[in-house]
């Protein structure tokens, strides 16, 4: 009986652990897309600002980070704003 409850208390231990880290893991992955959102804001090369945002929605969309999605479509929809691409920056906002 004894080894039966410390095995239980070891997979308790090890599932905390792990639960411990992936949202450790989350959290930094959510501060590290929202440092490279900033420089992708802060480019004045809006080519080179289009190749991140990509990038971090792909990334993105395996985290399911709303926010941080919101943030690189509205930085899309600016980017084509003052790339004077006024239709599809209008597109950029019509979801379905």
């Amino acid at each position: 009986m004894s080894s039966h409850l410390k095995l239980i208390q070891l997979s308790i231990i090890l599932i905390f652990s792990l639960c411990c880290i992936n949202s450790a893991f989350g959290q930094a992955n959510k501060k590290r897309i929202d440092s490279l959102y900033f420089i992708a804001r802060d480019m004045t090369d809006l080519d080179s600002s289009e190749l991140m945002i990509e990038k971090l929605l792909k990334e993105i969309r395996a985290s399911n980070y709303n926010s941080g999605t919101i943030n690189l479509v509205l930085l899309r929809a600016v980017n084509l704003y003052n790339s004077g691409k006024f239709d599809q920056a209008l597109k950029v906002y019509q979801w379905d």
